[in-house]
């Protein structure tokens, strides 16, 4: 009986090593419940699994990124739904949310809620709000601000 649990334990952990590799297809009828992160392309309608450890963006599983930490992360590029934002740390977009003021937990959440929307180009982030604008902003117009985060679309 032990044996047979060991067994069942070892192929256990195999199929989970096995649908956490890169390169697998998004056909799950092999295998019915998903390890990692369900997900439907709302173009295609296609369904299937990203492997632990990735999200799902339009036609492929990405990387999780990590969270956005200043000043760590000052003039770094981060992309979420095929968009691509340099961060800028202390510093403000100075208002303007043509596109609404959002309540957001932190930077990241900011930048990716103007990341789904298309014409959203400099996202800013302060204190628990995030300005989103259509604007397209050159570096030079951010002004300094202490714990604020902007995000220009590159």
């Amino acid at each position: 009986m032990m044996n047979l649990k060991a067994l069942a334990l070892i192929s256990l952990a195999s199929l989970v090593h096995a649908a956490t590799q890169p390169g697998l297809t998004a056909d799950q009828s092999f295998c019915p419940s998903c390890i990692g992160t369900k997900y439907t392309d709302p173009s295609t309608g296609q369904s299937g699994c990203c492997p632990s450890g990735t999200q799902y963006q339009p036609a492929s599983c990405v990387a999780i990124p990590a969270r956005i930490t200043c000043p760590a992360d000052n003039g770094h590029l981060y992309t979420m739904n095929g968009y691509t934002y340099k961060v800028y740390c202390d510093m403000s977009t100075n208002g303007g949310s043509d596109l609404g003021l959002v309540r957001a937990a932190d930077a990241q959440a900011c930048v990716d809620q103007c990341a789904a929307i298309p014409n959203c180009n400099s996202p800013s982030y302060y204190a628990g709000q995030c300005w989103l604008s259509s604007q397209v902003k050159a570096p030079n117009t951010l002004v300094y601000q202490a714990g604020a985060v902007s995000f220009l679309k590159q």
